[in-house]
């Protein structure tokens, strides 16, 4: 694959990248990061693209993927929302290959959660906020904020999956 049939592909799956990275990462500025680190790797690997294997946006949502994992793993001194089992079906939701994409599926999952669910995971995420600094912000004991995030996991778990069984 040359340069031009590269950004060709590129242009074709950005938004759905985007949209995959979205579902596991919270912070807009990391969400940039992970999407330009990822878009070097599959320059630098793309001699590794095989068409008889997957389609591009498989094999990029493959890179993405592992990127993602990449950057939660890095991270490792705070506790992560989502697990590896959580992200791949979040991966398949996304990157349906025979109905129309799923954008915006984790956006609509969090904004159905109530007001303080949605705060929390923004002081947790968008500010990137310890447990520590939030129980005090909310007057709280660390172990029920770990216990509310805890809860907007499984929360947003079955959403998701409630989701992808209705096909929304």
């Amino acid at each position: 694959m040359n340069a031009f049939e590269f950004s060709k592909e590129w242009k074709n799956i950005e938004k759905y990248l985007r949209t995959f990275i979205g579902a596991m990462i919270f912070s807009i500025p990391e969400r940039a990061d992970i999407l330009q680190n990822a878009a070097f790797v599959m320059w630098r690997k793309i001699d590794s693209f095989d068409p008889a294997r997957a389609s591009f946006k498989t094999w990029a949502a493959g890179v993405v993927r592992m990127e993602c994992l990449a950057y939660m793993h890095s991270c490792k001194s705070e506790k992560l929302l989502f697990d590896s089992e959580l992200i791949d079906r979040a991966a398949n939701i996304v990157f349906q290959e025979e109905t129309e994409p799923a954008y915006g599926k984790l956006d609509e999952c969090m904004n159905s959660l109530s007001a303080d669910k949605q705060e929390l995971l923004k002081m947790k995420y968008n500010e990137r906020l310890s447990v520590s600094e939030i129980s005090k912000r909310l007057d709280v004991t660390e172990a029920a904020v770990k216990e509310k995030l805890y809860r907007i996991r499984k929360d947003l778990k079955s959403l998701l999956i409630k989701s992808k069984k209705n096909g929304n």
